[in-house]
């Protein structure tokens, strides 16, 4: 089986997620290519039978509560969830740097208790890439036979 993890990284955090969730399905089995995600909205309605398994990355899981429940799903899964059977859509903790952030943004983190570091959890990453990794397994036929 051959798995695409296509990503889209402004800042290189989701690129560092989905190179680890590629060796670790490599690891496991399927072979995984690992790119950018350039083109494949453009193929949204050719991957809609296909499994698809979506992550994203964020500030909000670092803060977690009230901010990440209400965080907005990203608008590139929504338009593939429109057109495709998602698996599971996992959002991972991102990595806050305070050169990524205006003043606005360093003040908001400041006021909420927010504090810089890298968040990025490489045991929930593998465990989550061990979950695709599972659906791609040979299954053993169960014995329903009569005798």
């Amino acid at each position: 089986m051959n798995v695409l993890i296509a990503y889209a990284s402004a800042r290189g955090s989701t690129q560092a997620i989905a190179h680890p969730i590629g060796e670790r399905l490599r690891g496991r089995g399927p072979h995984a290519r690992v790119g950018p995600m350039d083109d494949v909205d453009e193929h949204c309605l050719e991957l809609a039978d296909r499994p698809i398994w979506l992550f994203d990355v964020g500030s909000a899981r670092v803060l977690g509560g009230g901010f990440e429940r209400r965080a907005p799903t990203p608008e590139s899964v929504a338009r593939i969830s429109a057109v495709a059977k998602v698996h599971d859509h996992h959002r991972f903790a991102d990595a806050i740097a305070r050169d990524d952030l205006s003043f606005r943004g360093r003040l908001f983190l400041r006021l909420v208790g927010g504090r810089y570091g890298d968040f990025r959890n490489r045991d929930e990453i593998e465990a989550w890439a061990d979950t695709i990794a599972a659906e791609f397994v040979p299954r053993a036929p169960t014995s329903g036979g009569t005798t």
